[in-house]
Protein backbone atom coordinates (compact mmCIF):
# COMPACT_ATOMS: atom_id res chain seq x y z
CA UNK A 1 0.00 0.00 0.00
CA UNK A 2 1.31 3.43 -1.23
CA UNK A 3 0.86 6.31 1.37
CA UNK A 4 0.08 9.76 0.24
CA UNK A 5 2.27 12.52 1.87
CA UNK A 6 1.14 15.85 2.07
CA UNK A 7 3.33 18.61 3.52
CA UNK A 8 1.11 21.90 4.95
CA UNK A 9 3.23 24.84 5.19
CA UNK A 10 2.67 27.00 8.28
CA UNK A 11 1.02 29.37 5.56
CA UNK A 12 -1.39 26.39 5.05
CA UNK A 13 -2.01 26.23 8.66
CA UNK A 14 -2.13 30.30 9.21
CA UNK A 15 -4.61 30.29 6.15
CA UNK A 16 -7.02 27.40 8.50
CA UNK A 17 -6.67 29.48 11.44
CA UNK A 18 -7.56 32.70 9.70
CA UNK A 19 -10.91 30.71 8.11
CA UNK A 20 -12.65 29.92 11.22
CA UNK A 21 -15.69 31.64 9.43
CA UNK A 22 -17.11 31.96 6.02
CA UNK A 23 -14.36 33.97 4.42
CA UNK A 24 -14.19 35.04 0.95
CA UNK A 25 -10.88 34.21 -1.13
CA UNK A 26 -10.53 38.06 -1.64
CA UNK A 27 -10.51 38.63 2.18
CA UNK A 28 -7.95 35.89 1.93
CA UNK A 29 -5.67 37.37 -0.66
CA UNK A 30 -6.02 40.84 1.08
CA UNK A 31 -5.11 39.40 4.82
CA UNK A 32 -2.00 37.78 3.71
CA UNK A 33 -0.66 40.02 0.98
CA UNK A 34 -0.24 37.43 -1.77
CA UNK A 35 -1.61 36.58 -5.59
CA UNK A 36 -4.39 34.85 -6.79
CA UNK A 37 -2.10 31.98 -8.11
CA UNK A 38 -0.51 31.24 -4.81
CA UNK A 39 -3.31 31.78 -2.46
CA UNK A 40 -5.05 28.91 -5.22
CA UNK A 41 -1.85 26.78 -4.58
CA UNK A 42 -2.54 27.08 -1.02
CA UNK A 43 -6.45 26.42 -0.90
CA UNK A 44 -6.22 23.38 -3.88
CA UNK A 45 -3.59 21.23 -0.81
CA UNK A 46 -6.40 22.54 1.40
CA UNK A 47 -8.93 21.26 -0.24
CA UNK A 48 -7.40 18.12 -1.23
CA UNK A 49 -7.15 17.04 2.13
CA UNK A 50 -10.96 17.68 2.42
CA UNK A 51 -10.08 20.34 5.05
CA UNK A 52 -12.22 23.06 3.91
CA UNK A 53 -15.33 23.13 1.98
CA UNK A 54 -15.58 25.80 -0.91
CA UNK A 55 -19.13 27.43 -1.85
CA UNK A 56 -19.50 29.07 -4.90
CA UNK A 57 -21.46 31.53 -6.00
CA UNK A 58 -21.27 32.76 -9.03
CA UNK A 59 -17.36 33.85 -9.34
CA UNK A 60 -17.33 34.41 -5.71
CA UNK A 61 -15.96 31.55 -3.78
CA UNK A 62 -16.81 31.51 -0.17
CA UNK A 63 -14.32 28.91 1.78
CA UNK A 64 -15.14 26.85 5.04
CA UNK A 65 -13.40 25.10 8.01
CA UNK A 66 -14.69 21.82 8.04
CA UNK A 67 -14.41 19.28 11.10
CA UNK A 68 -11.57 17.60 9.37
CA UNK A 69 -9.58 20.92 9.20
CA UNK A 70 -10.33 22.11 12.92
CA UNK A 71 -9.35 18.66 14.11
CA UNK A 72 -5.95 19.09 11.83
CA UNK A 73 -5.73 22.05 13.20
CA UNK A 74 -6.05 21.44 17.09
CA UNK A 75 -3.14 19.00 16.55
CA UNK A 76 -0.80 20.98 14.87
CA UNK A 77 -1.23 24.15 16.65
CA UNK A 78 -1.23 22.18 19.66
CA UNK A 79 2.19 20.13 18.57
CA UNK A 80 3.80 23.45 17.60
CA UNK A 81 2.84 25.19 21.08
CA UNK A 82 4.80 22.23 22.60
CA UNK A 83 8.04 23.01 20.62
CA UNK A 84 8.14 26.62 21.32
Amino acid sequence: MVREVIILSDLDLNILKFVKEEKFIKELVIEFQIDYLMMKLHLDRLIKINCVDVERFGTFKKIVINKCGEDILKLLWHRIAKLS
